[in-house]
């Protein structure tokens, strides 16, 4: 459990893996998701986000900037008992990957905000028949500044309204990252995307700090993607 300027309590419920997809993932990625489903269970792994197309319970997404994939993991709510073995479970997890020759990345624990009221979390939703290269969502990630951390709960909440104002549909709560490169990461859908700009560019005029919204697809809509890439005009 941490502490930031207001005294604002964080407990860590889980990691983000944000990370790269080596040659071998090619090869056989669709039994890929199933031997991945199967540690899964064996290490009692759960996504906090699922949901989509063959994938969706992994919680598995590719990204489409800056990382190939990104997941967000939990082995239910942590506690100080807990914390260890589950680091070692998460620590085993990415290990495997590297030597399946699939994936390289270094999990990222993440904190809500204790006794801050939880966001309007809704469901991943998801059109198999969706023709368009759209993404199914975005994910922020970003920092905070000095006014953000001197009103968390106040901010917080001035937040959560105006991701409800432009309509943006809160996939996981914004989470804070214990990472010196990352502050936080949220993941999002919207039926607009500069809805998703515009919050983004208000966070910052507010003087809360910096996010950038990054666009994540399912293994189907990449696949569809990569069909519509490869049509001769």
């Amino acid at each position: 459990m941490a502490t930031r300027n207001n005294e604002t309590e964080f407990v860590q419920v889980g990691w983000w893996v944000p990370g790269s997809l080596k040659p071998g993932w090619n090869a056989r990625f669709q039994a890929n998701f199933n031997d991945m489903s199967m540690k899964f269970n064996q290490l009692d792994v759960k996504a906090l986000v699922s949901g989509g197309g063959h994938n969706g319970g992994l919680g598995f997404y590719f990204s489409m900037a800056e990382f190939d994939f990104i997941q967000l993991l939990t082995f239910g709510q942590l506690d100080n008992e807990s914390a260890v073995n589950d680091s070692y479970k998460m620590v085993t997890y990415a290990v495997w990957m590297a030597a399946q020759g699939w994936a390289h990345f270094s999990p990222i624990p993440i904190s809500r905000y204790k006794g801050i009221e939880d966001d309007k979390l809704e469901p991943l939703t998801f059109d198999p028949q969706k023709s368009d290269v759209s993404p199914l969502g975005w994910y922020f990630t970003g920092s905070f500044s000095e006014k953000w951390n001197n009103d968390i709960q106040g901010n917080y909440e001035k937040a959560l309204a105006k991701r409800s104002e432009l309509g943006i549909r809160n996939l996981s709560p914004l989470y804070f990252c214990q990472s010196t490169l990352y502050g936080c990461v949220q993941m999002v859908q919207s039926d607009n995307p500069s809805a998703v700009e515009s919050y983004a560019s208000w966070f910052s005029k507010e003087g809360f700090g910096s996010l950038r919204p990054i666009p994540f697809m399912d293994i189907s809509m990449l696949k569809n993607a990569i069909a519509i890439s490869h049509k001769t005009p």
